[in-house]
């Protein structure tokens, strides 16, 4: 930035400026933004536009320390820190060509786009002030050429913060953010609502004659996403087991994808095709706590007996969609490295052994080079996930974006081998459903399946009542979680989903339903007969007393195919040996 000789008088605290690009020419339609900076805070003071002649004016500055940022879509960005006063100064700010760029939509909780919403990215780092702001077009979109790094970005419409999250800008991006206008109801369940419930919610699979997965809910599904609201429910465990079932035995499904590491579940899917070997110790192989359960146990244990009865090529698999450890990768893969033998091999053997973790210098080097097993499928594979290993570790903020993007990835190719087999995804809600939720901004696995399958991709969320769960208790000073414990779920609060399907009870034998939201139209969806609604949001690890943080608004019919419900739950009981 240079400043140029003094201006005309201004009023007290008043600043004029121009905007350039990097040829010295005016730049109109650019924003440029004033912030105050106090210690290690930073407050947007006001927000501009430059006008024809690229020029600007702020009646009042902050009363201290203060920044001007400016930006134009194409042109790039600028940056100066300044210290008050500047009264009766013109300042001119140049622009410099960004290396990436940050575009998106802004998009309401219906999916509409939003016009003229602010959206506001800071780098992080040591500096203050470098907050670069733009509008979005009367087609919700926006553009912001920046430089590469970490930034923060928040949406606001009418200057209120409706969405926000942290990213890595390594390359291009791409966003969506979802900005909630509306607050969500607290009303009691409309009879609309309560009828539809009623009407609609499917039989308990625990009675033979019953089926909850309808012909036209499952017509042209080839994978279906099972999801949880926690990871430490027996109940919602068991439902989901018992829907996996349910679909092998009576729909044609033949893999059973879970949220768990590829590597570490190659042992698991040996033993339920008749390998050695004990449930315990392949459950055990899988390093997680959320599969050391009684349900998975007996679930496992139903498939290893149902394989006994079918012919190879619809052998029931267990896969892993996940990248878990380092070390799993490794192992399994210095196992086939030492069948090849090759001089290639034994080399890639020797720089394994020396690396620690997916981010040291030459993993992702090593990744490229499958063709050392070119022969072998389940050796490509684990080329594959330590190539996503390293793009996990190494993309920062974007770690759980990389994440998503591999689940997808990895039941795609299942889907797309040889067969085509139908494929039961067993993760979390975050991960099945079709668009973003839970304050995720990022695209989540289901939403990039929905966009590769449209119908083909049936998303169902399982929402709890009450009750008990296993889980982390979070310390929300430190951020630290300590050893599992019984945690319990806060009331369920009055007029969110879970309020709404609480007034439907399941049948005694079943203890849960499943309410379908796709109908036969070609979106494949329907419209909630009611008003906004909250749902909760759990993962591994629960603040008690932040449980109000938890609720999230949610758009049912845009997120889910179906929904199941289970009124009450206990914590995850461990096997019994």
């Amino acid at each position: 930035m240079r400043r140029t000789q003094d201006a005309a008088a201004e009023p007290s605290g008043a600043v004029l400026g121009r905007v350039f690009d990097h040829a010295g020419n005016a730049v109109p339609g650019a924003t440029v933004a004033v912030m105050r900076v106090e210690e290690s805070d930073e407050t947007v003071f006001a927000v501009t536009t430059t006008g024809p002649d690229g020029q600007f004016r702020f009646a009042t500055l902050p009363p201290s320390s203060f920044a001007i940022t400016a930006t134009h879509p194409e042109l790039g960005h600028a940056f100066e820190a300044l210290a008050a006063p500047l009264t009766g100064r013109t300042l001119d700010l140049s622009l410099t060509p960004g290396t990436r760029i940050a575009s998106g939509t802004l998009v309401d909780e219906q999916g509409t786009p939003v016009a003229g919403g602010r959206v506001d990215m800071t780098l992080a780092n040591q500096v203050f002030g470098d907050t670069f702001i733009t509008r979005t077009d009367s087609a919700g979109h926006f553009v912001l050429s920046l430089a590469e790094g970490g930034y923060s970005v928040f949406a606001r419409i009418e200057d209120e913060p409706v969405a926000g999250f942290r990213f890595q800008l390594t390359e291009n991006a791409d966003l969506k953010l979802r900005a909630f206008r509306a607050e969500p109801s607290t009303d009691p369940p409309t009879k609309a609502e309560l009828e539809f419930v009623q009407t609609r919610r499917a039989g308990c699979p625990a009675v033979a004659a019953r089926d909850p997965f309808s012909k036209e809910l499952l017509d042209g599904v080839s994978v279906v996403g099972l999801g949880e609201q926690t990871h430490g429910s027996q109940e919602g465990n068991a439902a989901r087991f018992a829907l996996a079932r349910l679909l092998i035995q009576r729909h044609d499904f033949t893999v059973v994808a879970l949220e768990a590491g590829y590597a570490e579940t190659l042992a698991l899917d040996a033993w339920v095709a008749g390998g050695p070997g004990d449930a315990a110790g392949v459950i055990g192989g899988l390093m997680q706590w959320i599969w050391n359960s009684a349900e998975t146990d007996a679930f496992i244990r139903w498939v290893r007996a149902e394989n006994r009865h079918r012919p190879a090529a619809r052998r029931i698999r267990i896969v892993g969609l996940d990248v878990q450890s380092y070390d799993g990768i490794k192992a399994e893969l210095v196992k086939r490295l030492e069948r090849a033998g090759t001089p290639e091999a034994r080399s890639i053997i020797a720089n394994l052994t020396k690396a620690k973790s997916c981010t040291e210098a030459g993993v992702a080097q090593i990744a490229n080079q499958k063709s050392v097993l070119s022969s072998d499928r389940v050796g490509q594979s684990l080329f594959e996930h330590l190539a996503q290993c390293a793009a996990q570790d190494s993309s920062g903020e974007l770690g759980d974006a990389a994440r998503d993007a591999a689940l997808a990835a990895n039941t795609l190719e299942i889907v797309e081998t040889a067969g085509s087999p139908n494929v039961v995804v067993i993760a979390h809600n975050g991960h099945v459903a079709r668009e973003r939720v839970g304050g995720i901004q990022h695209p989540p696995m289901g939403e990039l399946l929905a966009k590769r399958l449209g119908r083909r991709y049936l998303a169902t969320g399982f929402l709890l009542g009450n009750g008990k769960f296993r889980g982390q208790e979070l310390d929300p000073k430190t951020g630290q979680s300590p050893d599992l414990r019984e945690l319990s779920l806060d009331d369920i609060a009055p007029g969110s989903l879970e309020d709404v399907l609480s007034q439907v009870t399941p049948s005694e034998e079943c203890g849960f339903y499943l309410l379908p939201l796709r109908d036969g139209s070609e979106t494949g969806t329907s419209n909630w007969p009611g008003p906004l609604r909250r749902m909760r949001f759990i993962g591994a690890s629960y603040a008690p007393a932040y449980a109000s943080h938890y609720w999230h608004p949610v758009v049912a019919a845009r997120a889910f195919d179906a929904i199941t419900f289970v009124p009450h739950t206990t914590t995850l009981a461990r096997p019994r040996r």
